[in-house]
């Protein structure tokens, strides 16, 4: 072993607390630094996520009170289809 890692093994180095400031959150300080990093970078998409959804749901709506509108007003409504015209 090189006298480098010896010094590592018996001196480690010191590792961060988390930082503790009256503006921590508690639960930042409860939760871990790793996961509040990770809820941070998955809000962005749950926000985008329920933006688009209701874009794709007010859109669909639109679509179908056009189709109902459409399908309603047609030609082939107003033909008289109770009569028997078998031979």
């Amino acid at each position: 072993m090189r006298q480098s890692e010896r010094e590592l093994q018996s001196n480690p180095p010191p590792t961060k607390a988390p930082p503790t400031s009256p503006e921590t959150p508690q639960l930042m300080l409860q939760l871990g630094p790793q996961v509040v990093v990770a809820l941070g970078r998955a809000l962005p998409a749950g926000i985008g996520s329920v933006i688009g959804g209701g874009a794709n749901y007010g859109n669909t709506r639109l679509l179908g009170r056009y189709a109902n509108k459409f399908f309603n007003e047609l030609p082939y409504r107003t033909i008289d289809t109770t009569t028997d015209e078998s031979n």
